[in-house]
């Protein structure tokens, strides 16, 4: 046992002996005793410093050493393990080590070092301090006029060092912009100087926050972040109701990328926008004044309530409001030899082919949607969430409102009737008995020609109903082959229903015939191909046109 243990201490002591050897770290070998290494002071910049570095070695020159350097690090003991920089000289009496690549503002320890025949001797440890960017830039003024920004450089020492200086800017207010994630314009023409004047391009509206910035090396440098006047309209134009068109004027005009331009327009929003309502973009833009003109593509009758805007990505700056009245043409009665008389076009039209406009069941203006939740006299209420209700025309008390009691009004009063409300007067949308005496007492044809339907009465006189589809949601289904014509009369069993008068070119149907994979093997169609109309159960939020008619006298 006493023989093992001798073994085994001096196995031990042997490990021992090679792990000490083989830690003695390289900076506490014996240096060279005929060499010497001063550090010197350093030049340091913003993210960079230049060190001298004296070295005393008789009869040597500076390609006898095998590396000449310095090791740098932001902790105060300096070693061989830290970064360094290798100097790179073959003047042994002038020799100087630049290291990039530093943080700003940051306190840095380094010392010298030389290398000769694998002995390093190192110099004495000194520190420097880069520069710090809040003294490096100050940010001058922005002119509204021509909007140009202007900014004063301090960047003495590491011009070279300079990769881009410009202007970073945003339209959002409490933030300072930045160069990554704002808009910016660079000066391309900088040339190591003490000021940069540059141009402003796509200028935001309203207010403009901005700040000069100097890149180095990757790093933004920034400057006090300052506001002033941005792009803004300065009047909004007259309405020329010839050509329904309206002006509109920006302070800026030049120099944007991706401005939009144009008027928006609404019959029932007094302050028009271009998220809810109706616009239209100019295609001229007068780069001298800031000026436009853009006409409405489709003017809606009376009161319409419009201003220009200009948008530039998500900014939208509008004009005063205006409003311009259009008055409605308004159709002449035929006599069909019935108990009324039928106008000659649709409400809304401008002629007898054109469809005119769609209007829900009790609804006196045209709607951009027609479903559900917009049709006329429907409610929602906070007690009953995700539930409508019916507040006039009804007889069932389960769509109302609980508590509510049913009003059993089966016939659209005169300020709920579109035709009453537009063409004034005695006109008014047919009941359903005077489209059943229609469809009973007239002669029904197709005019594939103009896509309407002719209904010529006992006397020889006639109208023509266009294929004017119907409309649901934003969307007008108008193949001109049929059309759904409104009536004035609630269906009696169904709050949510009305009477319409259907029309169809065809009074055909399909059947397809599949074979156990799917195929069609036969086609069958049955009916006729003769049109017909006739009265059916139909939605009141569904947007249909309407035919007026009026009395005798």
């Amino acid at each position: 046992m006493k023989s093992k243990s001798l073994i085994e201490t001096l196995f031990l002591c042997s490990v021992l002996l090679f792990s000490t050897l083989s830690c003695s770290k390289e900076e506490d070998m014996a240096p060279d005793a005929t060499v010497s290494v001063t550090t010197l002071s350093a030049n340091p910049t913003l993210m960079s410093a230049t060190v001298s570095v004296q070295i005393s070695a008789p009869g040597l020159s500076f390609k006898d050493f095998d590396e000449i350097g310095v090791f740098y690090s932001t902790n105060s003991k300096v070693t061989s393990k830290d970064s360094k920089a290798k100097a790179n000289s073959d003047n042994l009496d002038s020799i100087t080590v630049r290291i990039p690549y530093l943080s700003p503002n940051t306190k840095y320890y380094y010392k010298a070092y030389v290398i000769k025949g694998g002995v390093m001797t190192m110099g004495n440890t000194r520190d420097f301090t880069t520069l710090n960017p809040d003294n490096i830039i100050i940010t001058g003024s922005y002119d509204k006029d021509t909007h140009h920004a202007t900014a004063t450089l301090n960047c003495q020492g590491f011009e070279d060092e300079i990769t881009e200086v410009g202007f970073c800017y945003t339209y959002k207010s409490g933030t300072d912009p930045k160069e990554d994630t704002d808009s910016k314009v660079v000066d391309s023409l900088y040339s190591k100087g003490t000021s940069i004047d540059i141009e402003i391009l796509n200028v935001p509206f309203n207010k403009i926050y901005y700040r000069s910035f100097v890149k180095v090396n990757g790093y933004a440098i920034y400057g006090q972040t300052k506001s002033g006047d941005g792009n803004h309209m300065i009047s909004s134009g007259d309405i020329d109701t010839e050509t329904y068109s309206m002006s509109g004027c920006l302070a800026f005009s030049t120099g944007y990328t991706g401005l939009k331009t144009g008027i928006c327009y609404s019959k029932s929003n007094r302050e028009p926008n271009i998220k809810d309502d109706r616009i239209t973009y100019n295609s001229v833009l007068d780069s001298l004044n800031g000026s436009f003109v853009a006409t409405f593509p489709q003017v809606p009758f009376g009161t319409v309530y419009c201003r220009p805007f200009a948008q530039l990505g998500e900014q939208v700056l509008y004009g005063d409001v205006k409003s311009f009245f259009r008055r409605m043409p308004v159709g002449k009665p035929v006599d069909l030899g019935l108990s009324v008389l039928w106008a000659d076009m649709n409400l809304g039209a401008e002629k007898p082919e054109d469809n005119g406009l769609y209007y829900d069941w009790g609804g006196t203006e045209d709607k951009d949607r027609y479903t559900e939740q917009t049709m006329s006299y429907v409610t929602s209420s906070p007690d009953y969430p995700g539930s409508l209700f019916i507040t006039k025309y009804t007889h069932n008390e389960d769509y109302m409102i609980p508590g509510s009691t049913p009003d059993g009004k089966t016939v659209l009063e005169p300020e709920d009737d579109a035709a009453t409300f537009n063409w004034q007067g005695t006109w008014r949308t047919p009941t359903m008995e005077e489209y059943q005496e229609l469809i009973d007492s007239c002669k029904l044809e197709w005019v594939a020609e103009s896509y309407c339907f002719k209904m010529t009465g006992p006397n020889g006189n006639f109208i023509l109903l266009p294929g004017s589809g119907y409309a649901y949601d934003y969307h007008f289904y108008q193949n001109r082959s049929y059309a759904y014509y409104q009536t004035s009369t609630r269906y009696p069993s169904y709050d949510v229903a009305c009477w319409a008068a259907y029309l169809s070119s065809t009074n055909t149907s399909t059947t397809y015939v599949v074979d156990g994979s799917g195929n069609i093997i036969q086609t069958i169609t049955t009916g006729s191909s003769e049109p017909y109309i006739q009265l059916i159960e139909d939605g009141r939020y569904y947007g249909r046109t309407v035919r007026p008619v009026c009395p005798k006298e």
